[in-house]
């Protein structure tokens, strides 16, 4: 998939995300990104042509769903596997700002395999720390600190300070509402 149609796809999924996050209303300005992101998509084949498609006709739901699928079938088309995370992180996070968690969690754990496969430690580390935070959100207190524990320590051997500092501060958010006040302080 052209670079530059991969980032505009994906800017306009966090867009929608947002919308969908707040209120729901979708913009003029927001319509016209949806209707280029399509357009932009379907030259590369990535969804059926749109020819009289109209935008009036496009709620913001049906927009997502045709951006997901061009998604999955970039995904399988890409022998890139750094093309393949950003995607799969992607998705996931449009899923889980929409509290789609259980969709969010199988996207995250596609990215990190395929950083794992791949060998890049930077992209598997931000994959554990998302991985992490949204397991923290549900409560599920375990999954969350082994996720955010393996990315403390890529972020520490890769000397990335602020990723590695802003891990610990989810540890330290899970070890306060667990009530381990000694826990936090120590770290």
């Amino acid at each position: 998939m052209n670079r530059e149609h991969l980032e505009k796809a994906m800017r306009t999924l966090d867009r929608i995300s947002e919308v969908m996050a707040k209120d729901g209303s979708l913009s003029e300005d927001l319509k016209n990104d949806i209707q280029e992101t399509l357009l932009a998509l379907a030259e590369e084949h990535l969804i059926e042509e749109v020819g009289d498609f109209s935008m009036e006709e496009v709620d913001l739901e049906t927009g997502l769903d045709l951006i997901l699928a061009a998604f999955k079938l970039a995904d399988q088309r890409s022998e890139d596997r750094a093309d393949r995370v950003k995607i799969h992180l992607e998705i996931g996070d449009t899923l889980n700002n929409m509290g789609r968690w259980r969709e969010a969690q199988a996207y995250y754990e596609l990215a990190s395999k395929a950083a794992e496969e791949s060998g890049h430690q930077y992209d598997l580390g931000r994959t554990l720390h998302r991985i992490g935070r949204l397991t923290r959100r549900q409560g599920r207190w375990h999954q969350a600190r082994q996720a955010l524990n393996r990315a403390v320590k890529i972020f520490k051997s890769l000397d990335r300070t602020i990723d590695e500092a802003e891990t610990l501060l989810h540890i330290g958010n899970i070890e306060f509402k667990q009530g381990a006040y000694d826990q936090v302080t120590r770290r």
